[in-house]
């Protein structure tokens, strides 16, 4: 994606590229003799030169200055006999089908006169890039951002997508704790008006809890195939006829309504503990 974007990026900023030359044709001028500065503007062909403004001007004489094509043509009097000199500093404005799209800073070429009152070219080339404040940016750097956006979104979308199809549920087993909890919270006195639905629920704590100590799926099991499981993989025949006492209770009570003998919940902890702490199976 990132190598997507910087081809995009460097398409779109070297599309649009403005240079510009500045050199002095000949060395051999002398001072009170018109001297003349070239600069030639390299640009994308949708683009032409437009306006020129003069924004610093040197101790000389700026005689002329035209466009020919692509190439911006100074004409200068230099008279002092002696010193450093820059050629003129200038904005030079482009168009697209007349309508302004950039502008380029050219910083001046700098030159001097000698002893001899030789104007020489002190550099050879005067190279410049374009200058970055111009509106066009604004939209490419737009253009970029959106683009960004979009392949962000489009990757983000993916991976959820991906991240879905693996997507699984994590079951919370029921724990010793969980059961112990829960059983404290029921009511399991015939004084209580729920007592069946307390009993359901026990039978239902217990079965969960088994579910998870042994790893078998005793919620869909019915009380005689869960003994059967018990007494071929339990050693611990007191655990086994603790288990079967305590689940022939509950279902007493909950298909006869038979509230007479109360299970002590106190039991049902101890069973549960030497359930959890049953080693051999």
């Amino acid at each position: 994606m990132l190598i997507v974007i910087f081809i995009l990026s460097t398409f779109i900023f070297a599309s649009e590229s403005s240079f510009y030359n500045t050199f002095i044709l000949s060395k051999k001028n002398m001072i009170g003799m018109p001297l003349k500065i070239f600069t030639t503007i390299e640009c994308n062909d949708s683009l032409k030169l437009f306006d020129i403004n003069i924004t610093s001007k040197n101790d000389y004489d700026l005689d002329t200055i035209f466009i020919n094509k692509d190439t911006i043509i100074q004409e200068i009097t230099v008279w002092n006999d002696h010193g450093i000199y820059i050629s003129p500093h200038m904005t030079v404005y482009l168009s697209n089908n007349d309508i302004l799209v950039d502008s380029i800073i050219v910083t001046g070429i700098e030159f001097l006169v000698d002893s001899t009152n030789l104007i020489l070219n002190d550099i050879k080339d005067n190279k410049g890039l374009r200058n970055i404040d111009n509106k066009s940016y604004i939209a490419y750097a737009m253009y970029i951002i959106i683009i960004i956006l979009v392949l962000i979104y489009v990757n983000f979308i993916k991976n959820k997508d991906i991240k879905h199809k693996n997507k699984y549920t994590k079951k919370k087993l029921y724990q010793y704790k969980d059961a112990i909890y829960d059983i404290e919270k029921l009511d399991l006195s015939n004084s209580n008006s729920d007592i069946i639905k307390n009993y359901l629920n026990l039978s239902v704590i217990l079965r969960k809890y088994l579910s998870t100590r042994f790893f078998i799926n005793t919620e869909k099991m019915t009380s005689k195939e869960i003994f059967l499981f018990f007494e071929k993989n339990i050693h611990d025949k007191k655990i086994i006829k603790k288990l079967k006492t305590l689940f022939n209770e509950i279902d007493i009570i909950k298909y006869s309504n038979d509230t007479r003998n109360i299970i002590d919940k106190q039991e049902i902890v101890v069973l549960l503990n030497q359930i959890k702490n049953y080693k051999n199976i």
